[in-house]
């Protein structure tokens, strides 16, 4: 019996691990962002992981395996922000 709890207890562990693990590459990742354009980023990853549950920014995990993603992501934001900006002066 005792076996059978500590199975099921370490079943549970891992998991946590592994979001603790994800947690802290959202935050690197995070940071990385912040360097490259403060506000801009900062909206772009509270959107991206708007409705996100415990497991914070997990959905990170995938931006991080998907960098260049981001780049066109930042790139497109920056330019419709710079179309905005233009056509209003017009």
């Amino acid at each position: 019996e005792n076996k059978k709890i500590e199975m099921l207890r370490q079943q549970e562990e891992m998991p946590k691990q592994q979001i603790e693990m994800w947690k802290q590459q959202a935050v690197e990742m995070e940071q990385g962002l912040k360097d490259l354009d403060g506000d801009l980023e900062k909206q772009f990853i509270e959107c991206y992981c708007q409705g996100l549950d415990k497991g914070g920014k997990l959905a990170m995990v995938y931006l991080v395996k998907n960098r260049q993603k981001i780049d066109e992501a930042i790139r497109a934001a920056k330019r419709l922000r710079g179309d905005e900006e233009s056509s209003s002066v017009n």
